[in-house]
């Protein structure tokens, strides 16, 4: 069974060469940003598309024509959906 593995890069290297890390990620397409050796953080390229099931792009989905969502309203949407 082949792994597919994310390219990572180390907190400190990403502050020290920055440009770097960018070229590299326009390579790439998504990097695993690593502090202290751990995940701290996914980069991805801004101009790809949201995944499908990516809530917060999915939200047009729950739109009404009744009015507007109180705050309450929408985080019971956003966090009680699968």
């Amino acid at each position: 069974m082949m792994r597919l593995v994310m390219k990572t890069i180390a907190m400190t290297e990403f502050y020290r060469n920055a440009g770097k890390a960018f070229k590299r990620l326009a390579r790439e397409k998504t990097l695993l940003l690593t502090y202290r050796g751990k995940p701290a953080a996914q980069l991805t390229l801004a101009n790809r598309r949201p995944p499908k099931d990516d809530i917060f792009y999915r939200l047009p989905d729950f739109a009404v024509s009744m009015g507007s969502l109180t705050n309450k309203e929408i985080d019971e949407i956003v966090y009680t959906l699968p």
